[in-house]
């Protein structure tokens, strides 16, 4: 299910994609002189990243109750996330409320590890 979720989370690169595109569409539209072009290039890229985002939303998901229901979860996806969190950062305005909160549930996962990692080596006397 990780991997899975891994996967998902990575459809979050082509909706930049899609917006970087229409961006560029727009700034070479604007020499034109019709804000109505340059409105409809930037709203159709805006549309395209929110429907390519979809399924990296669903990942995040997935992501967010793995991370709090799972026990063992690998180190390759404490990681992934983490960075995943950061990219969702710059997605604006959504992205950023996903990125900030997965960022949150990865910051009490780390504190919790970290407090049985120091319990458990109380109790081994160390």
């Amino acid at each position: 299910m990780f991997v899975v979720t891994a996967v998902l989370q990575l459809f979050l690169f082509p909706a930049f994609a899609v917006l970087a595109r229409a961006i560029l569409v727009a700034a070479s539209i604007y020499s034109d002189g019709d804000p109505r072009l340059v409105a409809g290039a930037l709203s159709s890229g805006v549309v395209g990243s929110l429907v390519t985002v979809f399924p990296a939303l669903i990942g995040v998901i997935i992501g967010w109750f793995l991370l709090r229901r799972q026990r063992d979860v690998p180190p390759w996806f404490l990681r992934f996330s983490s960075v995943m969190s950061w990219f969702w950062l710059l997605f604006l305005p959504l992205g950023t409320l996903v990125g900030a909160l997965q960022l949150r549930v990865l910051k009490k996962r780390r504190v919790a590890q970290s407090m049985g990692m120091v319990s458990r080596a109380a109790e081994q006397g160390q």
